[in-house]
């Protein structure tokens, strides 16, 4: 039954097509006539897929730091604001990352991981180098105290 609205029929033919492409057979012949445009046309499907990362980059890029930071237990918000307080220095050394380089997202690691602070990434590993012992921490400042270190 022909629509007499052009846009209804349009819109008709493709949730036939959605319908049908649920069904085996669809899925079937969209994935050979896929397979056999891709063998084709492979370097201009070479040349989008290209362009679609470049463009799309910067996106993934931030997508996959929230994702990391949500498994630490922090969100882009309590990093923002925790960055603010700390006027963009780490917390234990005071000192201002290089160009371009985040601070590291600390937490206690614990489930679930309970978010502490920001630190460079010379602090962050010291402080996971020593397990989070405050007993190894002292200890090392006692053994740089012992040879002659004094701040």
């Amino acid at each position: 039954m022909p629509y007499k609205d052009p846009e209804k029929e349009k819109q008709s033919a493709k949730s036939r097509k959605k319908v049908y492409l649920n069904t085996e057979k669809g899925r079937s012949q969209n994935r050979e006539y896929t397979k056999l445009y891709r063998e084709a046309n492979l370097e201009r499907c070479r040349q989008t897929a290209r362009e679609s990362y470049h463009r799309h980059r910067e996106k993934r890029r931030q997508e996959c730091y929230v994702y990391a930071l949500s498994v630490l237990g922090w969100s882009q918000e309590m990093y923002n604001r925790a960055l603010f307080e700390q006027s963009g220095l780490c917390d234990i050394c005071k000192a201002l990352p290089a160009e371009g380089v985040k601070l590291c997202a600390d937490h206690e690691h614990i489930l679930p991981p309970k978010p502490r602070g920001l630190l460079c990434k010379q602090c962050n590993l010291v402080i996971g180098n020593a397990g989070d012992s405050i007993a190894v921490l002292e200890s090392a400042i006692v053994y740089l105290r012992k040879h002659g270190k004094s701040q």
